[in-house]
């Protein structure tokens, strides 16, 4: 099993369009380069995941969003920045509907928004900064089964089928809450 202790080697990784588990703000985490239908077809492989139901895109700042969120009001970017500012116990994800042909249909699923959300982890966001552009964020674990707690967890889920970038979660209690950014409304 192979096993980064930087963000710069995790970063590589990703690259390279492998398949990442890494620490989120409340559970363990795995992703892909969001643009690369091959590693997304393969994070979908490993979980055993539906390609309808869709995944968080995580970013380090918001402008690493503005691509996607260029189309929206002020009042509605400024929801955005205020939920992700104000992410002192629980992560915040919105879902927004995206620019046209600013991110792959994949990322969507059957759904026509994304969940977005900025991380206060500050080891991912080094990891999204060395990364260039925003990741795939999906739970870690195989679909419908119970969520890595810890590295071991995922190690013993996912085996050498992956590759891992050490550290430690925030602590947060519960799972990003989900909020359609256009309705107001929270969604778990």
């Amino acid at each position: 099993m192979r096993l980064f202790t930087t963000p710069q080697q995790a970063a590589r990784s990703l690259k390279r369009g492998e398949l990442l588990v890494y620490p989120t703000e409340s559970v363990w985490g795995i992703g892909c380069d969001p643009f690369s239908q091959r590693a997304f077809e393969a994070l979908l492989e490993v979980k055993n995941r539906p390609a309808d139901k869709g995944v968080i895109l995580l970013a380090d700042t918001p402008a690493r969003f503005a691509h996607c969120t260029k189309h929206l009001s002020s009042a509605d970017l400024a929801k955005l920045k205020s939920g992700w500012l104000n992410q002192k116990s629980r992560a915040t994800s919105f879902l927004v509907k995206p620019a046209p042909d600013s991110i792959p249909q994949w990322i969507m699923g059957s759904h026509e928004t994304v969940a977005l959300r900025v991380t206060p982890h500050w080891q991912i966001s080094q990891l999204i900064a060395a990364f260039g552009a925003p990741i795939i964020s999906t739970s870690c674990n195989l679909s419908g089964e119970p969520t890595a707690r810890s590295l071991e967890e995922a190690m013993d889920i996912f085996g050498s089928a992956v590759t891992y970038f050490e550290g430690n979660t925030l602590g947060f209690e519960k799972p990003s809450r989900l909020i359609d950014l256009h309705s107001g409304k929270q969604l778990r």
